[in-house]
């Protein structure tokens, strides 16, 4: 997956607009929120070290 990533074709920004584009049609109207999860932590188990419910 790194050397696909890596070596693709495609320009960041064109790239980003098309995501932007993709998830306001999903979206729609509705209101939303968006949760960010920076931390690296796996979240497959149930309990994960500093995350709570």
């Amino acid at each position: 997956m790194q050397h696909f990533l890596q070596r693709t074709p495609w320009q960041v920004e064109q790239f980003r607009a098309r995501r932007l584009e993709l998830s306001k049609q999903l979206v729609g109207e509705r209101c939303i929120i968006l949760c960010i999860d920076e931390t690296g932590d796996k979240k497959a188990e149930k309990t994960t070290y500093s995350v709570a419910k």
